[in-house]
C-alpha cells in the first residue's frame, strides 16, 4: 500500500482529477486533500485530512507512553530500594502491589497525556515537507493505492497538467476501517 502525493495550484484541478479517479473505481476514502482552505475543499466535496492526521498527537502520545513506562520503572525501583511502601508510608504488604500499580499507571498516563498535548501543536512529520507549498496557497492531493494499480492511477493523475508528482510513502491502513482498501476487496 502506498500514498502518492501531488501538489496542485488550485482545488478545481484536484476536483477534476478526483472525478476521473472515482470513475476508475478509486473510493472516496482513499483520496485526501491537505490545504489551508478547508472550507473551499469541503464545498467541492474533497476529502480533507483529518485533524488527528494534521498534527502529530498520536506519535507523541506513543512516545510519551514509552517515557512514562521508563519513568514508572525508575520510580518503582527507587521505592523498592528505599524499602518499599511499607517502610515509607506504613501500607500493609497486601496493598503494596496495588498501590505500586496505581502509581505506575498514573505516571505513565500523565506522561502520555502531556506528550499528546505537545504533539497537538506540531505538524505531522509525514506532511512537514509540504508545509512550504501549503504556505504558498498550494494544495497537496494524495491517493491511497495498492501497488498493482499504482502506475495506472499515477498516469491518470499526471494527465492533469496542473498536478505535479512529489513522491510517495509506504503506509499501512487499518484493516478494520470502513474505508480501507482491504475492505473494498472483501
Amino acid at each position: 500500500m502506498k500514498q502518492l502525493f501531488f501538489i496542485a495550484p488550485s482545488l478545481s484541478s484536484i476536483e477534476v482529477t478526483r472525478k476521473a479517479l472515482k470513475a476508475l473505481g478509486v473510493r472516496h476514502h482513499n483520496l485526501h486533500v491537505l490545504t489551508n482552505r478547508q472550507g473551499d475543499a469541503d464545498r467541492r466535496a474533497l476529502n480533507p485530512v483529518s485533524s488527528l492526521n494534521r498534527n502529530d498527537m498520536i506519535r507523541w502520545i506513543s512516545g510519551g507512553f514509552l517515557v512514562g513506562c521508563v519513568v514508572s520503572m525508575v520510580l518503582l525501583l527507587g521505592i523498592s530500594l528505599l524499602g518499599g511502601l511499607q517502610s515509607l508510608s506504613g501500607i500493609s504488604n497486601d496493598l503494596e502491589w496495588l498501590v505500586m500499580c496505581f502509581i505506575s499507571a498514573m505516571v505513565t498516563g500523565f506522561c502520555s497525556w502531556e506528550a499528546g498535548l505537545l504533539g497537538l501543536h506540531k505538524h505531522n512529520h509525514k506532511y512537514a515537507k509540504f508545509q512550504e507549498a501549503i504556505d504558498q496557497d498550494k494544495h497537496v492531493f494524495f491517493v491511497d493505492v495498492d501497488t498493482h494499480n499504482e502506475a495506472q492511477i499515477k498516469s491518470l493523475c499526471l494527465c492533469n497538467n496542473d498536478l505535479a508528482y512529489v513522491g510517495d510513502i509506504k503506509v499501512t491502513l487499518n484493516p478494520f476501517a470502513a474505508g480501507s482498501l482491504s475492505m473494498a476487496r472483501a
